[in-house]
């Protein structure tokens, strides 16, 4: 650990003490759980999951075989280092590649609910999917304003797929069976779509 990162705090495990896992006297961003017994170090990931929610997670091993380390990484470790295996640079490669892939999954999941927030009125978000929400995001932030066919396909498609507007039409009919009543999307064929607050 020391040759692989500037600071940590080291802590001893016991089956009555939550030292090594509280929040309230160190916030940390990972955890790395060593030792040879799997099944064990799992029951501890899997006890303490909610606090875990959005850490990183790394099981440490030594002379593990790779069925041990895959069974660590489908108990939902972030990833199993064999200490015997992999040389200090390539934990240290292996950590800044799990941090980004950490932080960027942490900044999505905070988009989603910001973008969530903004359709939580206007409809049962619960129940649309990715792809929908994209489309009725879109929408609102025209304000009213029309939203083109060609515009929604680049929403969609992420500027690279072309999308049909038969397909547009069919992912509209189903945003509108989401819709709370108080909100209505309208069509104009050679225009687009718009959201309008119904009267």
């Amino acid at each position: 650990m020391s040759e692989v990162f500037h600071f940590f705090e080291e802590y001893s495990y016991s089956e009555n003490s939550t030292n090594f896992i509280a929040t309230a006297s160190s916030e940390y961003d990972a955890i790395f759980i060593g030792g040879n017994d799997v099944r064990r170090m799992i029951r501890v990931l899997k006890s303490f999951s909610p606090i875990l929610k959005n850490k990183l997670k790394v099981c440490i091993l030594a002379n593990a075989t790779p069925p041990k380390r895959a069974r660590a990484v489908a108990a939902g470790f972030d990833d199993a280092i064999d200490i015997e295996r992999t040389s200090p640079a390539e934990a240290v490669w292996r950590s800044r590649a799990m941090w980004r892939r950490y932080v960027q999954s942490l900044e999505q999941h905070f988009r989603d609910r910001r973008q969530d927030s903004q359709l939580i009125e206007i409809a049962d978000i619960s129940r649309l999917p990715r792809r929908h929400k994209q489309i009725l995001l879109g929408l609102v932030a025209r304000k009213g304003r029309y939203l083109s066919y060609h515009e929604i396909s680049n929403i969609i498609g992420n500027g690279i797929d072309e999308v049909s507007v038969k397909h547009i039409q069919v992912l509209i009919c189903q945003i509108r069976k989401f819709l709370n009543k108080d909100y209505k999307i309208i069509c104009e064929k050679q225009r687009g779509y718009r959201i309008i607050l119904g009267g």
